[in-house]
């Protein structure tokens, strides 16, 4: 099922997650490349995605969205020259760089880069704000060549977006986790709106429910972590969850290298798109999901794109999972 916001002709589109899977082989991206510059030659593909506009990209991302995790691997690796942000972040274990969204993170290239129309962004991360660069055109054949000094050139405009994941909070309020409790529907509302915030919000479990620290692996410690996510990126915005499973190895710190037993996921959201100079968008989401012998489950529960600043605004999120590892239960219920 798909929202249309407001009319087709300013190619808003706010998805839901429930939606089917659908895996089209033949599902390509047109790789536009620069057929002349400035000295006539005929250029090769460029290294990053590029759309003739935000509907081409909204599309796009639409599909992605259907797909598993397995299955954006092999759509990324039908692209030819042609490495994502998600290869080079997720499956190097580079958690401090990671865009919580994996299919944004997919059609991203490894260098934080994306065109659209006549704009190519650049996002850049490792700092306290994550910026974006609106770079014209022109100046394609300076970041072929590796240029950065994005600054400098005429007619770049800058931004502040949220690339740069913010780190794990500590709850300030301890009533709104507690344990899952029987007879509570996931979209059970608190009657007070929670106050918006960007990044990441969640915890790092190293304990389970009875207060004994979870079982070691080969003798490395273990934890869980889980958080709820809202990013945006000038034209595209998104929420979701995610819980992992994380080992302190020996050598590389922590890693994403074991699996939970089980997990059960569930999550209902709600609150408003916006655009500037149109009307709020209602959305209202919710997921339940189900894995066994698995690292992570997550899941993107709402986005927007747009062909100007857009934003998903949750008015309510609500989280709540349980996971087994080694026979230990581990559950939380946040509800904001």
């Amino acid at each position: 099922m798909k929202i249309t916001i407001m009319t087709i002709v300013v190619g808003v589109l706010l998805s839901s997650s429930c939606k089917e899977k659908i895996w089209d082989s033949n599902l390509q991206i047109e790789k536009v490349t620069n057929p002349v510059n400035e000295t006539g030659e005929i250029t090769n593909s460029l290294p990053w995605q590029s759309f003739k506009s935000i509907q081409d990209f909204e599309q796009t991302i639409n599909k992605l969205h259907t797909l598993h995790e397995d299955e954006l691997q092999s759509w990324e690796k039908s692209q030819k020259g042609f490495t994502s942000w998600y290869s080079n972040t997720y499956l190097q274990n580079d958690s401090a760089a990671e865009i919580p969204d994996i299919q944004f993170a997919t059609i991203l290239s490894k260098d934080g880069r994306i065109q659209i129309a006549d704009t190519i962004y650049q996002f850049v991360p490792g700092i306290k704000d994550g910026i974006a660069y609106a770079i014209p055109n022109k100046y394609q054949s300076n970041l072929m060549k590796g240029e950065t000094d994005y600054r400098n050139w005429k007619g770049v405009a800058t931004y502040s977006i949220t690339l740069t994941m913010l780190p794990f909070p500590k709850w300030q309020d301890p009533e709104k986790v507690k344990e899952p409790e029987l007879g509570i529907s996931i979209c059970d509302f608190p009657n007070s709106f929670l106050i918006p915030w960007w990044g990441q919000k969640g915890d790092q479990i190293f304990h389970s429910d009875n207060g004994s620290e979870l079982p070691k692996d080969n003798g490395r410690r273990v934890r869980i972590d889980y958080h709820r996510w809202r990013v945006g990126f000038l034209f595209y915005s998104s929420a979701g969850v995610r819980v992992k499973a994380w080992k302190d190895t020996r050598f590389g710190g922590w890693m994403p290298t074991i699996n939970m037993d089980n997990v059960q996921l569930e999550s209902c959201i709600e609150g408003k798109v916006i655009i500037p100079g149109l009307f709020p968008q209602n959305f209202h989401e919710s997921v339940s999901m189900y894995a066994t012998n698995t690292n992570k489950l997550e899941k993107t529960m709402t986005w927007a794109a747009a062909p100007m600043h857009v934003e998903i605004l949750p008015e309510h999120f609500n989280i709540k999972f349980k996971v087994t590892y080694k026979s230990q239960p581990i559950s939380r219920f946040v509800r904001e």
